[in-house]
C-alpha cells in the first residue's frame, strides 16, 4: 500500500546505491534527518564558517553530497571541487588555498604524479584525509595508525568516525573509531544475531535511512 512503502512527504532526497555488489536500490533521507545529522557532524569534525574544504567525492554518493556539500552550507563555509585533469586541480588549489580535504585519498595519486606538483604550494591545507597532496608536515608517516571513516548511503554518511589528525597505538591499526553522535552500532553473528568480534555491522539510530524506495519498512529494517 502507498502508506507502507517508504517515501514521507518531507523526502529531501534519494540516493541510489548498490553497495559493492548488490542490486541498486533508492535511499529515501528526510529534510530534518539530514541536516541535523550534518549539523552534529559539522561539530565532531570542527566544520566551521572559516574552513575552506576541497573534496573530489562526487555529488551522486552520499560522501559527497552530505559530508561535503550539504555539510558546507549548513557550515557556511567554502566548498573547491572540480573534475578537471590534475594540472588544472593543483591551479585551483594553490588560487583557493583550502584549509580542509576530504574523500578518497587514491584518485590524488595522479595529482601527486604531477610534473608541476613539486613546485606547487598547497601550504594551506592542514588536516583531512587526502594525504598524496597535503603538506609533508601534516601528513601522516603511517596512514594506516590515523583513523578511517566508515559510512554509507544508508546511515546519511559517515557512522564510525575517529580523529584522524591523531596517531593511534599499533594495536588500533585501521581502526574505524566509534559510532557518531545519533548512531548505535553492534557487531552482530548473523547466525546467531548475538554479539560477536566478527561478523555484520548493525546499526540504529536518528541518522539512519527512513527505508527503500518502494518497499515496506519490514523489507528494509530487522526488528
Amino acid at each position: 500500500t502507498a502508506e507502507s512503502q517508504v517515501c514521507p512527504a518531507d523526502t529531501l532526497v534519494i540516493v541510489h546505491t548498490s553497495g559493492s555488489t548488490s542490486a541498486p536500490k533508492g535511499v529515501v533521507h528526510t529534510h530534518g534527518q539530514v541536516i541535523r545529522n550534518m549539523r552534529r557532524q559539522n561539530t565532531l569534525r570542527g566544520y566551521t564558517g572559516n574552513e575552506r574544504l576541497f573534496s573530489n567525492s562526487p555529488f551522486f554518493w552520499i560522501g559527497g553530497l552530505a559530508y561535503s556539500f550539504l555539510a558546507t552550507l549548513i557550515a557556511g563555509a567554502r566548498l573547491i571541487c572540480s573534475s578537471a585533469g590534475p594540472a588544472a586541480i593543483l591551479d585551483l588549489l594553490e588560487t583557493q588555498q583550502p584549509t580542509m580535504c576530504n574523500g578518497v585519498a587514491s584518485t590524488m595519486l595522479a595529482l601527486a604524479r604531477d610534473p608541476s606538483f613539486a613546485h606547487r604550494d598547497l601550504g594551506s591545507l592542514r588536516r583531512g584525509n587526502l594525504y598524496p597532496i597535503m603538506p609533508a608536515d601534516v601528513r601522516p608517516p603511517d596512514p594506516e595508525l590515523r583513523s578511517n571513516l566508515l559510512g554509507a548511503t544508508e546511515t546519511g554518511s559517515v557512522s564510525l568516525w575517529g580523529d584522524g589528525d591523531v596517531a593511534l597505538p599499533e594495536h588500533k591499526r585501521g581502526t574505524f573509531g566509534r559510532p557518531v553522535t545519533g548512531i548505535e552500532a553492534r557487531v552482530v553473528d548473523p547466525d546467531t544475531g548475538q554479539d560477536a568480534h566478527e561478523g555484520e555491522l548493525w546499526v540504529r539510530g536518528a541518522n539512519v535511512m527512513q527505508g527503500y524506495y518502494g518497499l515496506e519498512r519490514r523489507q528494509c529494517f530487522d526488528g
